[in-house]
């Protein structure tokens, strides 16, 4: 598994996000490859992707350190629900795959939602990234997922919250 980094605002996401912007990376679970480019990499540190992550108790910098960790985050992610286009263009789809996450030191938990487009003719682009579902520590230790919930990979990935 790949290091995780800490990323304190768009800029430090953006530097980590360049990096490997444009290259293949391979889901583990069901073998999908994706990149993102640079469309990608701006709506993942957008201020709309990041309002929904501060709605549901994330802060600003965890938000940034998710967008950074994009590459790990995707790869150990699970494929929760796929749709079709809003907009009706049968050659594309929708999947959104989630990554269940921990910050360090704080123990904070929660999901990094991830959406992907799929089209026939530009390939496999992953798209923008919340993080959605936080509970703490304790929550998560008593409380049993849902049907819904069957989600995250056996091991947590953990990411830094500050340095």
């Amino acid at each position: 598994m790949e290091k995780t980094v800490y990323a304190a605002n768009n800029e430090e996401a953006t530097y980590y996000l360049k990096k490997h912007q444009g290259e293949n990376i391979k889901n583990i679970q069901d073998g999908t490859i994706a990149r993102y480019g640079s469309v990608g990499r701006n709506k993942m540190i957008s201020n709309k992707a990041r309002e929904k992550s501060l709605k549901n108790g994330f802060t600003p910098q965890e938000h940034n350190t998710a967008a950074a960790n994009i590459v790990i985050l995707y790869e150990y992610g699970r494929k929760i629900i796929e749709r079709p286009d809003r907009k009706g263009n049968i050659d594309v789809r929708i999947r959104y795959y989630e990554t269940c996450i921990e910050f360090f030191p704080s123990g904070k938990r929660g999901y990094a939602q991830i959406m992907m487009k799929m089209s026939n003719i530009e390939g496999n682009t992953l798209y923008t990234i919340e993080l959605a579902g936080i509970k703490n520590k304790s929550d998560l230790i008593d409380e049993p997922l849902s049907e819904e919930a069957i989600r995250a990979p056996d091991s947590i990935i953990k990411l830094p919250s500050e340095l």
